[in-house]
Order: C-alpha cells, then structure tokens, then sequence
C-alpha cells in the first residue's frame, strides 16, 4: 500500500483488526446457520466473499481521495472476513454432523483440506500477482468463488433429487 498510497505498514496492519470482526460474529452465524441450514449459510457467505472482491476490486478504480480509498478497502475486507467466517461455520456444520461420534477425525480431515486449499490459493495468488497485480488477483478470487458456487448450486440440484428420491422411497415403504 505504501507504493500506491503512500501509506505505511501501520495503517496496513489496522486491516487485521478489521478482520477480527469476523470471529466476533460466530455465534450469531452459528445460530443462524442452525435455523436455516447449513446450505442457506455457504449461499450467503459466498455471496459476501463475491461482494467484497466487487468492491475492493472496484476500490482501486475510484477516483477518490486516499481516504476514501483506505474505507472502500476496509469495507472490502470486512464484508470479506463475515463471508469467509460464515462459510467456515456452514461447512463445519454439516460436516460436523456426519457422524457425530467423529467429530475429532472429521474437523482434523476439514482442517487439512481447508488448509491445503489456503496454500493453493496463496500461490495462485502470487502468480496472480506477479502478472497482473491487483486485477489479478481480485480476478483469480471471483473466479474461484464462482466455481464454488457453480458447485454449491449443483449440489443443491443433487440434493433436491436425492430428496424426493427418499421421499418416494419412504412413501412405496409406508403403502405397502
């Protein structure tokens, strides 16, 4: 940010306390994501992460004061922490619930994926990066969350068969 802003590491550091705003909402988004489900979660929480890559990738094209700058970027940040939160709650949840008598196994398995995944997207970021810098970089993001979303929507088409599948089945099963 120095480079582009003029600004130090400080103010880039601040971002992190931004951040932490994030894991102060699990509770309310654990409640929620048990009302709702954990499907209704990730939908809203992937489409938190979309918004805040729309708006941080759209901060570097305002023609705007530096201030203004520093705001959209921490708004960006934000609204991009509650959605990864969220989404890291949701899968957890269902995940979770599998087999309940697992749950040590299953969150060590999660975990490790989810972190495997972190470093992929780390280094795709920096190549990213290296060649196309910012748009790069905000790109590679909307295009991954796209993809899981692409997914997402797939699996609740799935889901709904599955459903009315076991529905039909239980109805044959009480007919008879």
């Amino acid at each position: 940010m120095e480079s582009h802003f003029g600004l130090g590491s400080g103010v880039v550091g601040s971002f992190g306390i931004v951040g932490a705003v994030g894991a102060l909402i699990a509770p309310m988004v654990g409640k929620l994501t048990d009302r709702h489900g954990s499907r209704w979660g990730l939908s809203l929480g992937m489409s938190l992460v979309v918004f805040s890559y729309v708006i941080l990738w759209g901060s570097v094209k305002l023609h705007v004061s530096i201030a203004m700058h520093v705001v959209a970027i921490g708004v960006g940040v934000l609204i991009l922490d509650v959605g990864q939160q969220i989404c890291q709650i949701a899968n957890q949840t269902r995940i979770l619930g599998l087999v309940p008598e697992a749950r040590s196994r299953l969150n060590t398995v999660y975990m490790t994926i989810y972190f495997i995944g972190a470093g992929v997207g780390s280094a795709l970021a920096t190549v990213a990066w290296v060649h196309w810098r910012w748009n790069g970089v905000c790109g590679l993001a909307l295009g991954l969350t796209t993809l899981a979303a692409l997914w997402h929507s797939v699996g609740s088409s799935r889901n709904a068969v599955e459903h009315r599948v076991k529905v039909e089945m239980e109805e044959t099963i009480f007919e008879a």
